[in-house]
């Protein structure tokens, strides 16, 4: 299962990344853009969820806990803001 895991966050890595490069062209450009890590994870932690629900897991609360390593109640708290 952690082989998964690591091919699921370096695609994601290989994903911003490329955003990046299409975006970014000179250095002074990295000044346009802020990189919110903490707002990150709960989006990100929404996006599982409700893919989760959309798929019709019963389980998707203790699933997105899992999946993004954090525990149940912290997920149901992000999910609601």
């Amino acid at each position: 299962m952690k082989e998964n895991n690591y091919y699921l966050n370096d695609l994601a890595l290989r994903l911003l990344v490329r955003f990046l490069k299409t975006k970014i062209k000179r250095a002074a450009d990295i000044r346009k853009y802020y990189f919110d890590l903490p707002q990150f994870v709960i989006d990100a932690t929404k996006a599982v969820n409700e893919r989760l629900v959309e798929l019709g897991c019963s389980q998707h609360l203790k699933w997105t806990a899992d999946f993004v390593c954090r525990g149940r109640s912290t997920v149901d708290r992000d999910i609601k803001k």
